[in-house]
């Protein structure tokens, strides 16, 4: 397997022994097996390919020796303490790695579903298990589907998103116009916010109109929102600060700001009326 980490120093036996009697609870063999082999660290490639969206891996926790600071937001025994004290997760949950957007993966480690592994979204708001869905039946299935070909174009893929986000939110129409035939907007990755909403979040009618005109949906919901309430709701806040600012002594800059978002907002609100 292609497969490799930048990781702390290696374990022995006995450190996981350790680090399992001091969290009371008895580590799956093949976690056994990955921390003798890895101890945690960085993966390369890290992005893992599911069905519902891929999911960036940051970094598996690992098991250190001696405790530091500069280990301590990477200590699995220590992130486990603060999750089951802070945040309630239950004693059967293993925090094994943080990815993209905060969240957490855990391994199931006693009870029903032992050896599997989930992500857990959410974490500030505590564990619910609402929260919680299904990533690999074990962690040696999940780590073989960090293979290199299928990451790299995964990987690929998304550079793809994340550069029309950009473009949108710069207000780059010919990049927009070059990327938008590459993606397929109908399967976005996790976290992907829709062209319309980026066009909205920016303040652009002139992007959205280009949006419109290369056939892009302008209806799709994001956050619960569709884009022409997310603009309906910008440009009230937006009023907001002009009937307010001169009595709060905002500064000219700032009220002048907001005058002209309010106008590019009615432009974009008549815009997305008319594909109502």
């Amino acid at each position: 397997m292609s497969l490799k980490f930048k990781s702390p120093p290696s374990l022995q036996q006995d450190d996981i022994d350790g680090a399992a009697e001091k969290l009371e609870i008895e580590f799956p063999s093949d976690y056994v097996d990955f921390l003798l082999k890895q101890n945690g660290g960085v993966p390369q490639p890290n992005v893992l390919p599911l069905k519902d969206g891929d999911v960036t891996i940051d970094r598996f926790y690992s098991i250190y020796r001696r405790a530091t600071a500069k280990s301590a937001s990477w200590d699995l025994v220590r992130v486990t303490r603060h999750f089951r004290n802070e945040l309630n997760l239950p004693a059967n949950r293993l925090p094994i790695a943080l990815v993209d957007g905060g969240d957490v993966l855990v391994l199931t480690v006693a009870g029903k579903g032992t050896g599997r592994v989930a992500r857990w979204s959410m974490i500030e708001s505590g564990y619910d298990p609402t929260r919680v869905t299904a990533v690999s039946p074990s962690l040696s299935k999940l780590l073989k589907q960090l293979d290199h070909s299928v990451a790299r174009a995964t990987a690929a893929r998304k550079q793809l998103y994340q550069q029309l986000d950009n473009a949108l939110i710069a207000g780059d129409v010919k990049a927009v116009e070059k990327l938008i035939p590459q993606v397929d907007l109908s399967q976005p990755p996790r976290n992907f916010i829709p062209p319309a909403h980026c066009a909205v979040l920016a303040s652009n009618a002139t992007m959205l109109a280009v949006l419109k005109d290369l056939g892009v949906d302008c209806s799709t919901k994001w956050a619960g929102k569709t884009p022409l309430k997310e603009a309906r709701e910008q440009m009230e806040q937006e009023q907001s600060v002009l009937e307010l600012g001169p009595t709060l002594g905002l500064p000219k800059m700032e009220i002048s700001r907001s005058r002209k978002k309010v106008a590019e907002l009615q432009k974009i609100v008549t815009l997305l009326s008319r594909g109502k």
